[in-house]
């Protein structure tokens, strides 16, 4: 990616079924909504520190995502942002991450594992819904 890109726009790459990898600018600060919806080949996704918001849908039927790596500073994981991630097997939330959206990890069929903050104050409804390995 662009060194200096900060922003990459809704839909960016919506669809884009032969993305496999994404190296993200360390000044990127947010991942908009449906940016990699659909983007089934994609294995793995590191957020740098910079970025504090996800939108909803970002990885939205990611069926190969295996590996996220998510930083501290995001305060919440929006709907629908890794529904039907369904290679994904565990996650890791950030300390600040304290908040989960309806739908936001549902029909992840492989999770199995998932790590959070005791200071979670809110898992919404259906948040790990069909989630059939927890």
């Amino acid at each position: 990616f662009l060194e200096n890109l900060k922003t990459v726009e809704k839909d960016a790459f919506y669809g884009c079924t032969a993305l496999k990898t994404v190296a993200l600018s360390s000044k990127l600060t947010a991942v908009s909504s449906a940016t990699f919806f659909g983007c089934s080949e994609l294995t793995a996704i590191t957020l740098p520190a910079t970025v504090k918001t996800i939108e909803n849908n970002a990885f939205y039927g990611c069926t190969s995502l295996i590996y996220v790596g998510l930083n501290d500073g995001l305060e919440y994981i929006p709907q629908y942002a890794f529904y039907g991630c369904i290679s994904l097997e565990e996650i890791a939330l950030p300390l600040s991450v304290r908040y989960l959206s309806s739908y936001a990890f549902a029909n992840c069929s492989s999770l199995k594992k998932v790590d959070m903050t005791p200071a979670m104050y809110m898992i919404n409804s259906y948040a790990f819904n069909n989630c059939v390995s927890l």
